[in-house]
């Protein structure tokens, strides 16, 4: 080891977190073993010099700099653990053997590996790079293959996405119990139209869908998610949209919907998050500005928007007290409210149309399934094309893609088949019956915002006018409020076919 007593070194540690060394030793571990063989042998060190990247492409800044300042003269040795340590790709190999043969670098010291400055040395080193590159190389072309293999079986060949999970045992991607049906939840508020996409994250945090930091997802996260193909079946990769096996979260269609709402964004009207759960519920019955509230004394009230805007005229109508406003919300839901007989006689009728329907079912579905399964021979074909070389890649992908959306287009169909012989029908009897359901469990109690749900399933319109509310019945509820089964509250019809309350 004398001879390396005359020689000024950098030391040179390196690891990187992908694959191909995720076993080497960690930085620490091979600075402990450099350090040890320096204060053994009294060998003069300039600076240690550390980086956490990939050789397996140029472009290292710490050790592009390491190799300038060898070329000014400051060194002119290098410690590594092992060759690999400094390169795996044949440019920056090739710097270094060039750098020994000009002179420049005369020594070089490794934990792991035999290195003197001659032909055969100069030899055995060019041996532990180009070893070095071949097993980079070929793991490379190990991954693609099971990456190849993945796509042709429909595997997304990454982690889960939001609302997934990777399975424990078998790494294959579920639904996450935890968020699958909120992310399909969150399709469905983005597409009514009336969330922006900042306000649908604060929604959602609230639903219990949060980001990997535990806080609410941002309106970029939001947006990716939203225009992602993966949560109706599909995944893209490399450029490329392949047919996904993993369930899918949403329809074809409400994607679709969902996607018209984000290119047209005027019409995305964002619902601001307050703590008062009736802001924007409302519309002044005078003037028609949007009643809005304040807190006076520990209560709060509700008033026109218009009562404290300038220029005057002020509009004139007085405030309502928060107590008095859910009086006569609760007294919208008990107009149609039904009592647990008379409900359990509309759901079993609703099963019994459902039991018939799909009775029915199987003798509808021939004609479209026969399509699906030519649409599938034709991609089987595309692809023996693609791999015969008969067309371009630029082809393969772009009848691929058609056929893929043709086919989503038939599944689509195929659920509407189902749905002209009934069955849409008896879903919205059973979304008809779902808020008089919560209103008779008493869900809502306390909670104003369930309160507001319930609200806005069975009215529209709502205005308030001298401290009375007005609104539209949605249909059929109209029909159910018409009984006049309270005897506190009556409802009758305006000439507008409006609704008041009255005591």
């Amino acid at each position: 080891m004398n001879q390396d007593i005359g020689f000024k070194y950098f030391i040179y540690a390196r690891k990187s977190s992908e694959g191909e060394e995720r076993q080497a030793r960690s930085i620490d571990d091979q600075l402990a073993l450099i350090w040890k063989r320096v204060r053994e042998s009294r060998i003069k060190i300039v600076e240690e010099l550390t980086e956490s990247q990939t050789a397996r492409t140029p472009g290292r800044p710490v050790f592009d700099e390491m190799i300038r300042r060898i070329e000014a003269g400051e060194a002119n040795g290098i410690i590594a653990y092992h060759p690999d340590r400094l390169a795996r790709n044949s440019v920056d190999g090739g710097k270094i053997m060039f750098l020994l043969d000009t002179g420049k670098l005369q020594s070089l010291l490794f934990e792991n590996h035999w290195f003197e400055h001659t032909s055969q040395g100069m030899y055995m080193l060019y041996m532990a790079f180009a070893q070095s590159k071949y097993y980079t190389d070929n793991l490379s072309d190990v991954v693609r293959r099971g990456i190849n293999s993945r796509l042709k079986r429909g595997v997304y060949p990454g982690a889960a996405k939001k609302g997934y999970m990777n399975h424990p045992r078998t790494k294959e991607i579920v639904p996450d119990p935890e968020t699958f049906d909120l992310m399909a939840e969150m399709f469905k508020l983005y597409a009514t139209g009336r969330f922006g996409l900042g306000f649908l994250g604060e929604v959602m945090f609230e639903k219990g869908l949060k980001n990997k930091t535990g806080n609410p997802l941002s309106s970029s996260q939001v947006q990716m998610m939203l225009k992602d193909p993966f949560y109706y079946g599909h995944f893209i990769y490399s450029g490329e949209i392949y047919e996904g096996t993993h369930k899918p979260c949403i329809t074809k269609e409400l994607y679709d919907k969902a996607q018209a709402v984000m290119t047209n964004k005027g019409k995305a009207k964002a619902i601001k998050a307050d703590r008062h759960a009736f802001l924007g519920f409302m519309k002044c019955g005078e003037c028609g500005y949007s009643i809005t509230a304040d807190e006076q004394k520990g209560h709060t009230y509700y008033h026109c928007s218009k009562k404290t805007r300038r220029p005057k005229p002020r509009c004139t109508q007085p405030y309502l007290r928060e107590e008095a406003l859910l009086e006569q919300f609760r007294a919208i839901m008990d107009q149609v409210a039904l009592p647990e007989e008379g409900l359990a006689v509309f759901q079993n009728e609703i099963d019994k149309l459902s039991w018939d329907l799909n009775s029915r079912d199987s003798g509808h579905l021939a004609e479209v399934d026969s399509e699906i399964e030519a649409i599938q021979a034709k991609v089987s074909r595309l692809a023996d094309l693609y791999i015969e070389r008969d067309i371009s890649r630029a082809e393969y992908t772009a009848r691929k893609e058609s056929l893929l959306s043709q086919k989503i287009a038939l599944l689509e169909r195929r659920k509407k088949v189902v749905d002209t012989t009934g069955r849409l029908r008896i879903e919205l009897m059973r979304q008809g019956l779902k808020p008089l359901q919560d209103w008779n469990s008493g869900v809502a109690g306390d909670d104003h915002k369930k309160l507001r749900e319930l609200i806005s399933e069975v009215g529209s319109n709502l205005k308030l006018n001298s401290r009375e509310l007005l609104w539209d019945w949605i249909s059929p509820y109209c029909t159910l409020a018409s009984r006049g089964v309270c005897s506190d509250w009556l409802g009758r019809m305006d000439s507008n076919h409006r609704s008041r309350l009255q005591r």
